[in-house]
């Protein structure tokens, strides 16, 4: 027998939105990563925050009800793995977010009496020591459900602004994302006043 397809008005519930993304429809309603239950499973949800009661979206609490779009199932990870959360994503992304990886242990993550260890990788060699710099190797390809729903909601933000803005996707090329990177960190250094040479290295 097919699994059922849900239906978001009798199988979705959402409690709370987690995460908001700054992007606004026609309607005032904001995209957000919320957490709820799809078939009574939790997990969490790409949906619209709606600040009017409208019969189409769900879990009205009084103030606000949820238009949900897209759902990721929190699954079970195996008892080896460990949740380590990345730093906060600054100067990586125009909405920032702080992500969770998971690491398996003595591969990613060593153990070592009771005390947990992540690998460290070469981020940049010093220009004036010309010693090579260090960072905590926190990202893996293995993202939480929260952080997968996110970092789709980032990208699909970011594939809506390159059509709005230029009426196409932009390049995907290493070369022309190196510059949209540092559009984004002068962007943010206008925006928020900091001068990320002075606190972290390029």
């Amino acid at each position: 027998m097919p699994a059922k397809t849900p239906n978001h008005l009798e199988d979705c519930k959402i409690e709370k939105s987690l995460w908001r993304s700054g992007r606004f429809n026609d309607d005032g309603d904001e995209l957000v990563v919320a957490f709820g239950t799809q078939l009574d499973k939790p997990g969490y949800f790409m949906a619209w925050e709606v600040k009017q009661k409208r019969p189409e979206c769900i879990s009205w609490n009084g103030k606000v009800n949820w238009y949900p779009r897209m759902f990721w199932e929190d699954l079970p990870n195996h008892t080896s793995r460990i949740m380590v959360l990345d730093f906060p994503e600054i100067f990586q992304e125009t909405s920032p977010a702080q992500k969770t990886y998971y690491h398996t242990l003595n591969d990613t993550v060593i153990e070592h009496d009771g005390e947990y260890y992540v690998k460290l990788e070469k981020h940049h060699v010093d220009p004036i020591s010309k010693k090579p710099i260090y960072i905590p190797a926190l990202k893996t390809i293995d993202k939480d459900a929260y952080s997968l729903a996110v970092s789709y909601v980032q990208w699909f933000n970011e594939n809506h602004r390159q059509l709005i803005t230029h009426d196409r996707l932009l390049s995907p090329a290493k070369k022309a994302r190196r510059r949209r990177k540092a559009r984004i960190e002068r962007k943010l250094h206008n925006k928020f006043g900091i001068d990320k040479t002075r606190y972290m290295s390029t």
